[in-house]
């Protein structure tokens, strides 16, 4: 499978990345290169996340299978990570537990505890859910508010003519 992770040099991203590479996927990272340690093998895009056009054709041009989106940090880029990868079969961004606030009202943290961010940063991440929610809703044909994802095969727009991916055995553990 062809695979995009936004970031790809911090703690969890990194790891992702390289179980990516052990599961046999084809990996890029798209971020602003100043971090190094990305595991050979691994392609890097450099640019800056902020710049909305340049993202979102440069990821649109690269007809990525799948997406994780580890540094998605508010509404505007969330809804353009949408449009960045409107054709991927699979399309993941990485919240926070921040998002629920402090302190819990159970224990664990589900993700039906109420969103009550106490920091700026849970704040953002928070907008960020809801921008993709809202995003994923109004681009698909869903009837009711949960988030909807279409088919692979019916979102593939002009990446159609790449090959299917490799079966569900090579997917990532959950």
């Amino acid at each position: 499978m062809k695979v995009c992770v936004v970031g790809g040099t911090g703690l969890i991203s990194l790891s992702i990345v390289r179980v990516l590479l052990e599961l046999g996927h084809d990996v890029t990272c798209f971020n602003r290169g100043v971090s190094p340690g990305l595991p050979d093998g691994v392609r890097l895009i450099q640019g800056d996340r902020t710049d909305e056009a340049f993202f979102e054709q440069t990821m649109q041009r690269e007809c990525f299978d799948a997406a994780i989106d580890m540094i998605c940090f508010n509404a505007d880029q969330a809804r353009s990570d949408v449009r960045a990868f409107r054709d991927a079969g699979h399309v993941i961004m990485c919240s926070t537990v921040c998002t629920y606030g402090v302190p819990y009202r159970w224990l664990p943290v589900t993700e039906d505890h109420p969103l009550q961010p106490t920091l700026l940063y849970g704040r953002n991440k928070m907008s960020a859910d809801i921008g993709a929610s809202t995003a994923r809703i109004s681009a698909s044909s869903c009837s009711d508010s949960s988030i909807c994802v279409s088919s692979s095969a019916s979102r593939r727009g002009n990446c159609s003519s790449k090959a299917s991916p490799p079966s569900s055995s090579s997917a990532v553990p959950t």
